[in-house]
């Protein structure tokens, strides 16, 4: 199935709720989105490929008539993986752009982000959004990606390994302390050894010489960003260390095959579930590729970005502006096929999602 074919069906689907009237129709000739996300800084990682899948799916959503004859527009804002700035991209959003609905982006700045918007009383959708501290944020807050789950997945891999005794290395972040958490409360095993590290501040080699010199049979490692796994695993490597490693969904991106060794002993990670054999995720995997000439990284997350577009399409359809509608339609979605996998949103705007472990073998995820 082409996205065109999909959002057509979405749109046809919902016509006869549009006609019967949830809601009145927008006034305006636009649909403003504001987007905030790490463009450039040390998380770009996860905020540049996010960008560019949203903007595929704003593009195939305009390309088949918009929403109720209204383009999306995309307002961007570069937050350069500051919390900081996404908090001013938001204010901007509100009093300057007149946005009607804000995107986000991780969990740091969806922290930040979704005070404003609850006061404002605009929806704000984030994805790549794991921290349970957005839970209890409000009443217009939602996101397409779950409370997070890496921390308990990973456990659970561990004890079905038979693994009792393990290292554990976090880098300090709203994204990978709470999977730490998560990990330390669901793990009857011994942490022989339990270091955090800031973005900023990392002495791979001494860390590392640590766990060489500990009785461990794994080592654990939660971090955020590409740059901290790149010095870990460099260290690991180099020392030779020799115990099996698992890590978190950071790892879940093409560039691990340049930093991995395929000889390395057991290397595997949590991620949340997709299934790339659905015919619309197929085609937007490949597409991304076509457009921007490589593979796409942290599929899941960046998917998540377009899925929050499509809903909004499908949602807008039913509500044009009435923001209550809408928020009644994003509570209401319950095992939903969307272009990242099955998905429901609970009566606090969490998703429900699947985590599962993947390994690398060779040159290969599996």
């Amino acid at each position: 199935m082409e996205l065109k074919n999909f959002f057509m069906i979405v749109v046809l689907g919902f016509l006869v709720f549009t006609l019967t009237g949830c809601a009145e129709i927008q006034t305006d000739e636009v649909i403003k989105l504001g987007w905030v996300g790490p463009l450039t800084g040390k998380t770009a990682q996860w905020g540049e490929p996010a960008y560019k899948t949203a903007k595929m799916a704003v593009d195939d959503v305009n390309s088949n008539g918009g929403v109720n004859g209204k383009l999306f527009e995309l307002v961007v804002e570069d937050s350069q993986s500051e919390p900081k700035n996404a908090a001013t991209a938001a204010q901007k959003f509100i009093n300057q752009d007149k946005v009607d609905i804000i995107l986000t982006h991780l969990s740091s700045e969806s922290l930040v982000v979704a005070p404003l918007a609850e006061e404002a009383q605009i929806v704000m959708f984030a994805s790549a959004t794991s921290t349970p501290d957005l839970t209890e944020a409000g009443d217009y807050i939602f996101r397409v990606t779950p409370v997070n789950k890496e921390g308990q997945t990973i456990a659970e891999e561990l004890e079905k390994n038979g693994i009792q005794k393990v290292a554990l290395l976090t880098e300090q972040s709203k994204y990978t302390l709470p999977i730490k958490n998560a990990f330390e409360e669901s793990y009857s095993g011994e942490i022989v050894l339990n270091e955090e590290f800031t973005s900023t501040d990392l002495d791979s080699r001494t860390l590392v010489t640590k766990v060489k010199e500990s009785d461990i049979e794994a080592v654990v490692l939660f971090p955020e960003t590409l740059v901290k796994i790149s010095e870990l695993l460099r260290s690991i490597q180099e020392q030779e260390v020799t115990a099996d490693i698992y890590g978190n969904a950071a790892f879940n991106t093409p560039e691990i095959f340049d930093l991995v060794d395929p000889e390395m002993n057991n290397f595997a990670f949590a991620t949340l579930y997709i299934d790339e054999t659905y015919d619309l995720t197929a085609k937007f995997i490949e597409d991304y590729k076509t457009n921007y000439g490589e593979e796409m990284p942290n599929k899941a997350h960046t998917l998540d970005a377009a899925t929050k577009i499509y809903i909004l399409a499908e949602g807008m359809a039913i509500c044009g502006d009435d923001t209550e509608c809408l928020k009644d339609f994003l509570y209401g979605i319950k095992d939903k096929q969307t272009v990242s996998g099955i998905l429901s949103i609970d009566e606090n705007g969490d998703a429900d999602k699947t985590y599962i472990i993947k390994r690398i073998v060779g040159e290969e995820i599996v």
